[in-house]
């Protein structure tokens, strides 16, 4: 164990500043793993997920302005480029491997840097639009995409659902083959760093005072994803319109 606890990494093994080692092993896990699975299927399509984050420097900190374009440019797609191969490529990686790629979007993937637990105001303008964040995957890799996880809390739910659908419609109509939005969780669940306190950001609620754990249905994000269900008109139409293969 190196030094006090509070100067660990966040999850085993615990350790800093082998975070590009670890990537590069899990990435050739996922590799050998995607290869196994088309030898048993070839015919089998992958997901591969990843947070997209975006950061700022500090107002007072202008000077942070390159470190910032490395991380977003570079640093936040390190994983998908070493599964298409674009970095790395003695790995093995391929586009063919990237396959479909999963984005998880939270209010809290954008942030200054060196404050991550910090997320920015919905109100500040230094936020980047998620259509602009879901353009750039795409402009980088091209295929098929999925919003693989997305939710907020409390009354933000409904409200936060309402921008991811306007957003989703914006992408379609700008020919971004988004194939779905996923969201996460669809019951509360407990904070991931206060395993005691318990987070409403699903679209049913546990009552802890019922006997049986009952459900309640949080009305006003079930009338969001109720209003979000025009786009799969919207989707439908996108995929009339893509060329077919040739017989």
């Amino acid at each position: 164990m190196r030094g006090p606890r509070a100067k660990q990494g966040r999850f085993a093994p615990h350790e800093r500043g082998r975070g590009p080692e670890l990537k590069y092993a899990l990435a050739r896990a996922a590799i050998a793993g995607i290869n196994a699975i088309r030898d048993a299927v070839p015919s089998a399509r992958i997901v591969n997920v990843d947070p997209i984050c975006h950061v700022v420097p500090p107002i007072t900190r202008p000077d942070l302005a390159e470190a910032c374009r490395g991380f977003n440019e570079r640093a936040v797609f390190e994983s998908w480029d070493v599964l298409a191969g674009n970095l790395h490529p003695e790995l093995g990686g391929s586009r063919d491997h990237l396959d479909i790629v999963g984005i998880n979007y939270y209010w809290t993937n954008q942030w200054e840097l060196g404050a991550e637990n910090a997320p920015l105001a919905h109100e500040d303008p230094r936020r980047a639009p998620l259509t602009e964040l879901i353009e750039r995957v795409w402009q980088r890799y091209g295929g098929e995409l999925l919003i693989t996880e997305t939710a907020h809390v409390h009354d933000m739910r409904p409200r936060w659902l309402n921008y991811v659908a306007a957003s989703a419609e914006t992408l379609l109509d700008l020919g971004v083959p988004l194939r779905g939005v996923c969201l996460y969780p669809i019951l509360g669940m407990p904070e991931w760093h206060s395993r005691s306190e318990w987070v409403r950001m699903g679209l049913w609620d546990i009552m802890h005072d019922h006997p049986a754990l009952g459900r309640e249905l949080c009305a006003p994000m079930w009338e969001a994803l109720r209003k979000a269900q025009r786009l799969e008109n919207r989707h439908l139409a996108h995929l009339a319109a893509m060329p077919r293969p040739a017989a």
